[in-house]
């Protein structure tokens, strides 16, 4: 296996500092769209999404000067994003207002565009989630299940249904992480395996102090498919021996 290309985001960086004169950072997630291209969002500092092209050079798609004006969610920016084919968009949330957003990638000026949810609970003010997927498990990109890392206590996967290619959300329901091997984990993404699909965290403290390293050498993923297939109303053929899988290093 070789490298395809390493991408060098710092001059990018550098020219949104020299544009705005503070920084953009935090370069997390990425997606790719039909034509090879990938995105990276920062999710720090300032709002900036890069472009990468299939042969690893790196453009401007998005550079705004706003930081924290809105920031009434949380102090990050963009994580967890998809590419939309149908509408060659990219659906990311926007952690400081709390809520979905779509970029047009045919667009040659790109601006957020933000997506109204209903149906949320009064519990869930705001969307605030580290990962999303649209698994094609539930088909046409319809079903968006997105990791809340804290929601619950060790974090939840979270369901939203749209019916206008994005334009707008619908909050469904939640699976939350209630698995005992994963007590104190942070919910991080949902992961299609096969034809099932798994709830994937992680342990920042393993009993320790945060963010330390401990003795763990095991690591579940929670097969979850029965459980969203349930919350879609709706269910979906299973290998006969889909089960938990337990990654051990």
């Amino acid at each position: 296996m070789e490298a395809v290309y390493i991408a060098d985001l710092a001059p990018f960086q550098e020219q949104y500092k020299s544009t705005f004169g503070h920084v953009t950072a935090g370069f997390q997630d990425i997606a790719e769209d039909s034509n090879g291209n990938s995105y990276a969002p920062a999710s720090f500092s300032g709002y900036s999404i890069a472009k990468i092209a299939p042969n690893g050079m790196v453009t401007p798609f998005f550079m705004s000067n706003e930081t924290t004006k809105y920031a009434t969610a949380s102090p990050y920016l963009y994580f967890g994003l998809v590419f939309l084919p149908s509408q060659r968009n990219l659906l990311i949330i926007d952690g400081q207002r709390g809520a979905f957003v779509t970029f047009d990638t045919k667009s040659h000026s790109p601006v957020p565009t933000p997506i109204t949810i209903s149906n949320l609970p009064s519990n869930y003010t705001s969307v605030l989630y580290d990962a999303n997927v649209t698994p094609d498990r539930y088909p046409h990109q319809r079903i968006v299940f997105c990791a809340e890392d804290y929601l619950g206590g060790s974090g939840a996967i979270t369901a939203f249904s749209s019916k206008d290619n994005w334009a707008s959300a619908k909050y469904l329901d939640a699976v939350y992480n209630t698995d005992p091997r994963t007590k104190g984990f942070l919910t991080r993404t949902a992961v299609k395996i096969a034809n099932s699909i798994y709830l994937s965290s992680i342990s920042l403290s393993d009993g320790l102090s945060y963010d330390t390293v401990g003795n763990r050498s095991s690591f579940p993923m929670v097969d979850i498919a029965e459980l969203v297939d349930t919350l879609m109303g709706a269910r979906y053929p299973r290998p006969s021996r889909a089960q938990d899988i337990v990654v051990n290093s």
